[in-house]
C-alpha cells in the first residue's frame, strides 16, 4: 500500500514525474504510471492506474522493469507493416532435392533456366494455366530462393515458345540424364486432340478403334533411377514401330530393353537396321 507523498524520501521522489506515482510495497519503492479521466457519473476526475515503470532504490535509483525494457527495445526496431503468407515447403524441395535438374538447365538454357523452373513449379503444384502463373509465384517463396524477378503471363508464354523452337537444346538437356546403364523403352501414349493449332495432331489409330486426330508421346525410362530420361512427340499418323529406331539413335542409347505388346510384331525387322545393341523385344 502506498504511503503519503510527504513521507517519501528525496532519493525516491526525484524520479517521480508528471503522470507517475510512487508506491511503497513491502518496504520497497515502485514507480507506476497513471492518468486522470473525467467521470460522467460522479462529475469528478478519476485516476486510473497504469503499468509499473520500475523499482527505485537509494543506491541504484530507478531500475526499469523487464517489460518496460522489452517495450523500449521493440520501439527501436523498425515496425513490420507488411505481413504475407507464402508457400515454402515445395519451393525448398525444388531448390534443394532437385539441384541436378537446375544445374543442367542452367548449362543448356542459360537465359531462361530460372523461369523454366518457376513455370514447371506452377504446373506441377497447381496445374495452373499461364495466366495464373504470376499469381501463384506471388504466393510462393520460390522467387526469393531463385532470386527471380516477377514476370508476366506473356513472358511465360515467350519462354515456352522459345524452348519449343530449340529441339537441339532440348535433346542436349535430355542426353545429360542418359547414363551407361540399361534403359527401358516404354510404350507410346496416344493423346487425342481436335485442336487446329497442334500440327502433330493427325488422324491415327488407337486401341479402341479410334481414328480421331491425335499425337503420340514416347518416353524412355531409366531402369536405375526409374525416371524418364527422354521423350519425343510424334504425329498421330506415325506408329511406334517406325519411331523406335530414330528415338534410340537420337537419345544416344547403346543398350536398351524394349517392352512391347502384340502391336510391335514388325520390331525385329526394324532392329536389323539398328547399329546399336538392343535386346530382343518382349511380346
Amino acid at each position: 500500500m502506498a504511503t503519503a507523498k510527504a513521507s517519501h524520501p528525496q532519493w525516491a521522489t526525484r524520479h517521480r514525474t508528471e503522470g507517475t506515482e510512487l508506491r511503497l510495497i513491502k518496504g520497497r519503492y515502485y514507480l507506476y504510471s497513471y492518468k486522470t479521466i473525467y467521470d460522467k457519473k460522479t462529475h469528478k476526475p478519476r485516476k486510473i492506474s497504469g503499468p509499473i515503470l520500475g523499482s527505485i532504490t537509494e543506491k541504484d535509483g530507478l531500475i526499469p522493469s523487464a517489460k518496460r525494457r522489452l517495450e523500449k527495445q521493440a520501439s527501436e526496431v523498425p515496425q513490420i507493416t507488411n505481413i504475407c503468407c507464402k508457400e515454402y515447403g515445395v519451393s525448398s524441395l525444388v531448390t534443394s532435392a532437385l539441384g541436378l535438374y537446375s544445374k543442367n538447365l542452367q548449362k543448356v538454357f542459360t537465359q531462361d533456366w530460372v523461369k523454366i523452373i518457376a513455370i514447371a513449379y506452377c504446373r506441377f503444384v497447381y496445374r495452373c494455366p499461364l495466366k495464373s502463373i504470376p499469381f501463384r509465384l506471388n504466393s510462393s517463396y520460390l522467387p526469393e530462393l531463385l532470386q527471380l524477378a516477377p514476370f508476366s503471363e506473356k513472358e511465360a508464354s515467350g519462354v515456352l515458345n522459345r524452348i519449343g523452337g530449340q529441339p537441339d537444346k532440348m535433346l542436349e538437356y535430355m542426353k545429360m540424364f542418359v547414363g551407361g546403364g540399361e534403359h527401358i523403352l516404354m510404350d507410346v501414349t496416344n493423346v487425342l486432340s481436335h485442336s487446329k493449332q497442334i500440327d502433330l495432331a493427325k488422324k491415327g489409330y488407337s486401341n479402341p478403334l479410334n481414328f480421331d486426330p491425335q499425337y503420340n508421346l514416347m518416353y524412355i525410362y531409366s531402369a536405375d533411377t526409374r525416371m524418364p530420361v527422354y521423350y519425343k512427340l510424334l504425329p498421330g499418323n506415325i506408329r511406334e514401330v517406325k519411331a523406335f529406331k530414330n528415338s534410340l539413335l537420337e537419345a544416344g542409347l547403346q543398350r536398351a530393353i524394349i517392352i512391347a505388346d502384340k502391336g510391335f510384331l514388325s520390331i525385329p525387322i526394324m532392329l536389323t537396321h539398328y547399329s546399336g545393341h538392343v535386346d530382343p523385344p518382349c511380346c
